[in-house]
């Protein structure tokens, strides 16, 4: 279909670019000088989520801590699949947000994880292992209203223990990860700057 973001047009005239530049000279593509190279953050998402659930949840029993990586390990599948929306869609929701901060993510992203799915020359990078925690300030909200209509959807299929893991555990957790991803002094993010500008 015709694509009509000219944000989204410009990215794709840029990796159209690159990938003609690589065919003409015989070499693989490379989109990391136009781009930047990843991970674009010191803590990715993955390592966030994991010691999130590590340090938050040392509490619990082993057996709801194994529960709890599950459901971790389900969340990082969900921002993995995750589909950006264009930033004009973006900032017209959102007209507070950085929007040339999200600019720069929505490129790495069709850069990195998007377009090489259907791009093979291009080489594939995971969400939860390049991103960090500005990409979830920006779609934390969205990924867990997804998560959970996924989850509800899938309810009734669910073993009766893991439907009462879900019941007990999801919404602490969720609730827990939405706040750290606020709070900048959160030790899961390793106190480092944000490599993104307003």
């Amino acid at each position: 279909h015709k694509e009509t973001d000219s944000v989204l047009k410009h990215a794709l005239f840029i990796l159209l670019k690159i990938l003609r530049k690589a065919v003409s000279q015989c070499t693989e593509p490379n989109v990391e000088p136009t781009f930047g190279k990843p991970p674009f953050e010191t803590v990715t998402i993955s390592k966030a989520i994991t010691s999130f659930i590590n340090n938050n949840f040392k509490h619990y029993t082993a057996e709801d801590q194994k529960k709890l990586s599950d459901i971790g390990k389900y969340l990082l599948y969900l921002i993995n699949k995750f589909s950006l929306q264009s930033p004009a869609v973006f900032s017209e929701k959102n007209p507070a947000a950085k929007s040339n901060a999200y600019k720069t993510i929505y490129f790495r992203w069709l850069a990195f994880c998007h377009v090489p799915l259907s791009v093979q020359s291009l080489q594939h990078h995971e969400v939860s292992q390049i991103f960090g925690r500005t990409f979830l300030k920006f779609t934390f909200p969205f990924i867990r209203k997804q998560f959970t209509s996924k989850i509800e959807l899938v309810f009734d299929k669910i073993a009766p223990d893991r439907q009462q893991m879900f019941r007990a555990l999801l919404p602490e957790l969720l609730d827990s990860l939405e706040a750290e991803i606020g709070n900048e002094a959160s030790p899961i993010w390793g106190n480092t700057p944000s490599p993104y500008s307003a």
